[in-house]
């Protein structure tokens, strides 16, 4: 299966466990309820491209988009740090904060999310980068990524970081997608 197809199952996961778990990740906005969530791909082809983005938005006018970084098994534990570089370029590219998922394991490196989490920590703990890691989805599945995913660091989305405005231009979605399977 493609890289791509697994980045929105991913991406739709993760989506639904911000609707879910919304005081968890949206409380530092000052708003911890009443967002309406969604799972996308991003529109255009301004590089750096996000794999997947969740857009957020609340009644009380605030919008977040949110660039998703997916990383395969097959990657390595190399991705791991291009990950890193990738999230800091989505959020120079406008995005309010970026996700980096990652397998649990890799066969060479045990723990790749607490590792990535300590080094964002380390170096760049005010911004608004998550860490989630995963197990093998269950491709028979509905929602293939139900239960296999979890959140090793939320990002830090406040509202005085989602008010400035430090980059050139606001990154978007503009194409969303769904997957519907029969059976």
């Amino acid at each position: 299966m493609s890289h791509d197809l697994f980045a929105s199952w991913a991406c739709s996961e993760i989506a639904h466990i911000l609707r879910e778990e919304q005081p968890s990740y949206f409380a530092n906005t000052g708003e911890v309820a009443g967002w309406a969530v969604g799972a996308g791909r991003e529109g255009g082809r301004l590089w750096p491209l996000a794999d997947g983005v969740i857009s957020t938005s609340h009644v009380s006018d605030i919008d977040i988009n949110i660039a998703v970084e997916f990383k395969r098994v097959n990657e390595g534990l190399h991705g791991t740090l291009t990950a890193i570089g990738q999230s800091l370029a989505y959020l120079h590219k406008g995005y309010h904060g970026a996700f980096i998922v990652i397998p649990e394991k890799y066969d060479s490196y045990a723990s790749p999310g607490e590792h990535i989490s300590e080094i964002l920590n380390l170096t760049a703990s005010t911004l608004p980068i998550g860490v989630f890691v995963y197990k093998e989805p269950n491709v028979n599945s509905i929602r293939p990524f139900d239960g296999k995913i979890e959140c090793i660091k939320a990002p830090n989305l406040t509202a005085n970081l989602l008010s400035q405005s430090t980059t050139h231009s606001r990154a978007r979605a503009s194409t969303l997608w769904a997957h519907v399977r029969e059976g």
